[in-house]
Formats: C-alpha cells, structure tokens, sequence
C-alpha cells in the first residue's frame, strides 16, 4: 500500500509543481500585497465500476495527501545556463519540501512578496464524473 500511495503522490507533486510554475509565468496572484496560495483544480471522468473505482480512490488520497504533507518554495536556479529546472524535493515522508528552480530572468522579476515567502501550500479541489461506458454508447438489450 505504501507504494500505491508513493506513486500517486509523486505524481499529484508533478502535476502541482507544474501548475506553480505555470502560475508563475502568467503572473502570480496578490491580494492586498500579500501573494496567494494556489487553488488547484482537478476534474476526472472516471466511473464507479471496477478498476477505475480504484484510479478514483487513488486520485482523491494523492490530493489529500498534497494537501496535508507537501509545500513548495520557488527558489533562483543555481546557473544562468540551466534552461531546464528540475525541482529538488526534501523532507521526510511526513513533511515534504519540493524546490521549484525558476530560471534567473524570471526569478529576479517575481515581486519581493512571493521571493520572501517561506512555502506556498497548495489546496486541492477535485472533481470526479463518473462515466457509465454502457449508456454513453447507449447499449440496451433489445
């Protein structure tokens, strides 16, 4: 079971790390001076039948887990060459820090708000639509 949930929490932090970083290249949100927490939003379309049950179970603890072990810091990339910034991830398995490297250009442009800042959680929303695949193709027995 430890592995299941290592592996879907690797991935909710790759899905997290790249929405950061997405945010932050739009231009990260500030209220009143102050930068945001990130409000991730997930929808899937999975059913509630058989393995995808499963995949549905899986989804809603990796969020749930993102949201209760890992936070993020943004920090300068260690070289103006570095184009590809791999995050650094630390911590014990109870508390998770994932570094995310920005590139110096636009590190060096981030208000001095969200550079002080110490961690940035992220909140998870997630939504599921269950799919049932013998009605959306409409199959009745006649």
């Amino acid at each position: 079971m430890q592995l299941r949930t290592d592996f879907v929490l690797s991935q909710a932090i790759t899905v997290a790390a790249t929405a950061i970083v997405d945010t932050v290249y739009r231009g990260w949100p500030m209220f009143e001076g102050v930068p945001s927490d990130l409000l991730l939003t997930i929808s899937s379309f999975l059913s509630a039948y058989g393995d995808e049950r499963g995949m549905a179970e899986d989804a809603w603890e990796a969020w749930r887990q993102l949201e209760s072990r890992v936070v993020f810091t943004l920090i300068r990339a260690p070289s103006s060459v570095c184009r590809t910034c791999v995050p650094v991830v630390s911590g014990q398995r109870t508390e998770i820090t994932v570094s995310v490297p920005l590139p110096r250009e636009i590190y060096d442009y981030l208000p001095p708000e969200l550079k002080l800042r110490k961690h940035i959680a992220v909140s998870c929303t997630y939504f599921n639509i269950g799919v049932c695949s013998a009605d959306v193709l409409n199959i009745h027995a006649d």
